[in-house]
């Protein structure tokens, strides 16, 4: 195996782990934001709106990353 292999790869694996933490984090706000949105709108969850400048601005800062925006569509 090619050196040092195993400790990017594992450098990899820590980086994977962060952003599965981070998703768990999202999906817990997530349902929170649509609970509260529920109760105020009488079961009007999705704002089409919000989810549109969410998704421009991602892609954005992805870009300014140097990322390509698909990893946030």
């Amino acid at each position: 195996m090619l050196e040092g292999l195993d400790d990017v790869r594992a450098e990899l694996d820590e980086v994977d782990r962060r952003i599965v933490e981070a998703l768990v984090d999202r999906d817990r706000i997530v349902k929170e934001v649509a609970l509260r949105k529920a109760d105020l709108s009488g079961g009007q969850v999705r704002d089409p709106e919000r989810e549109e400048a969410l998704l421009t601005r991602l892609v954005s800062i992805c870009q300014q990353a140097g990322l390509d925006g698909f990893y946030v569509t």
